[in-house]
């Protein structure tokens, strides 16, 4: 694979980044920190930051949007086809669904433990999110709230597959279908 030069650092986070996402237009970047935080950035790289590049110069982009709330890491971030809300996942086992006008949802009790996954689907209606407690929840990613737990087929024991173990979860347009992949070396 050939890449392309780096353009822009983003900057800001106080801590490690567990995870980054870019938006569909390209023109969004999110970040998951474990110092709590969600950052969004502006990814929209100007002429000029393009010229200073070229020249040589460290262009750095600031977070134009910093989300509080979490207690402890933030593990998973994705963000919305039409890049106006985001979904996070931490370690105090919540999921919250962001509106990036500047307003979280209520805390979300989504799991027993540290949440580790999170995924919005293709059209920004549904989320997913995915736990240490083995349990793959459904959200309502416009509303920001709960619509079930995955149950698991009958001669799957989902749960004891998943419990205590590292998982991260994606799923597709419709909202129907999720993968989750574990670390037992099993994507269910």
């Amino acid at each position: 694979v050939k890449l392309r030069s780096e353009l822009a650092t983003f900057v800001g986070n106080q801590d490690r980044v567990q995870e980054g996402r870019i938006s569909r237009d390209m023109q969004v970047v999110v970040s998951a920190c474990r110092d709590g935080t969600v950052r969004v950035f502006n990814a929209t790289i100007s002429s000029m930051m393009r010229a200073d590049r070229k020249r040589g110069a460290n262009v750095e982009v600031a977070p134009s949007i910093s989300l509080y709330g979490h207690v402890g890491a933030v593990r998973s971030v994705s963000i919305s086809p039409d890049s106006w809300r985001v979904v996070s996942a931490g370690d105090d086992g919540t999921v919250r669904i962001w509106d990036l006008g500047g307003t979280g949802t209520p805390v979300k009790q989504g799991h027993l433990g540290t949440c580790t996954g999170c995924s919005i689907g293709a059209y920004g209606e549904y989320a997913v999110s995915c736990g240490m407690d083995g349990v793959v929840k459904y959200w309502n990613a416009r509303e920001g709230l709960p619509l079930k737990d995955a149950a698991p087929a009958p001669h799957l024991n989902l749960r004891s597959a998943m419990s205590g173990a590292e998982v991260a979860c994606g799923g597709v347009p419709d909202g129907l279908r999720v993968a989750a992949a574990c670390e037992d070396g099993l994507l269910r």
